[in-house]
């Protein structure tokens, strides 16, 4: 499975947010009453009531097929305790294909929390039938569109490639770095649409058509790339064409080992060494004397993998030292 957008909070749809997990920490003590007795807040603000059966009730009875059951363990993604609401998530997730119309309709409620939740339950279940309802959110700007992008990797169906490469041009970083992640996993499929994107008039969707090209190392991207420069960043144009292999392009990597700006210098000489052609060498040596002590470390990798023997830089102190390795 790919990285979820889930993996850096306790629960899924927290996207890395420092949330209390006390339900009456942060809420009106109202509220927190009122949750204990099976109502919460709507988005409007209004009061939304649950059945007032136990989580643990409701997973039993949703989990046998009830409908209306389902109804309710998907309306609790919305739950402000993050914890209950990865409760009744990982239930959803559990229950499987019964609970897929519930998830669909959570998509489109217009609840952030019961959205987000419901994109990811579809993706973590590999639930096709959730591929329309997901390239429907993934347009839609209301809404947590990086899982959406996220769900369709996992979900793996190819009918959600060109949707997944126009979202490279998203306004939304997370959004443009999951959809980049879920089209390499489709691979060789997703090849012809990342070719044609490189023609693309906006600046974000070549550059991460670029990015996806360099994942999968597709040969035949290399021409295309190369008539690139200038039209993507040199960074992620370099490492793409470093990843790639096509000795065609140390031309241009020796070129820009010498650019004023450290970083482009820093990605030519990466890219060198992920060349791994004894054409490398003269440049990696040059850069040994780079001004920047980074540049000169990654040269000194990038000789080591070119000819398997060990290179030592100057580093930052001014001493003569080997790359650091975990392996050494």
């Amino acid at each position: 499975m790919s990285t979820s957008p889930f993996t850096r909070s306790g629960s899924p749809g927290c996207r890395g947010r420092n949330r209390d997990r006390r339900i009456g920490s942060r809420i009106p003590a109202l509220v927190a009453a009122l949750l204990c007795c099976g109502v919460v807040v709507g988005a409007a603000g209004c009061l939304r009531s649950w059945s007032g059966r136990p989580l643990e009730e409701v997973v039993a009875a949703a989990g046998n097929g009830e409908k209306a059951a389902l109804r309710e363990l998907v309306d609790r993604f919305g739950y402000p305790d993050p914890a209950l609401a990865q409760q009744a998530w990982e239930a959803a997730v559990k229950i499987g294909t019964p609970a897929v119309p519930e998830l669909l309709r959570g998509l489109e409620r217009g609840n952030r929390s019961v959205g987000e939740h419901a994109a990811g339950a579809l993706g973590a279940m590999s639930a096709k039938e959730g591929v329309d309802g997901l390239l429907a959110a993934l347009g839609r700007k209301d809404f947590p569109r990086y899982v959406a992008a996220w769900a369709l990797g996992e979900i793996a169906d190819p009918r959600a490639i060109p949707a997944l490469v126009r979202a490279f041009g998203d306004e939304d970083g997370e959004t443009r770095k999951f959809a980049t992640r879920s089209v390499t996993k489709f691979g060789p499929l997703a090849v012809d649409a990342l070719l044609a994107a490189l023609a693309d008039p906006s600046p974000l969707v070549r550059r991460y058509a670029t990015r996806a090209l360099g994942q999968l190392q597709v040969k035949q991207a290399a021409d295309p790339l190369l008539r690139l420069e200038r039209q993507v960043d040199a960074d992620v144009l370099l490492w793409a064409l470093g990843r790639i292999g096509d000795t065609r392009a140390l031309p241009l990597m020796e070129k820009t080992a010498g650019d004023r700006e450290w970083r482009v210098r820093l990605s030519a000489v990466q890219a060198l060494g992920d060349l791994a052609d004894p054409g490398a060498v003269p440049q990696l040596r040059r850069s040994l004397e780079d001004p920047e002590w980074i540049v000169r470390e990654w040269a000194a990798r990038g000789l080591e993998s070119v000819t398997g023997e060990r290179a030592t830089y100057r580093n930052q102190r001014g001493e003569q030292v080997v790359p650091y390795s975990l392996y050494r």
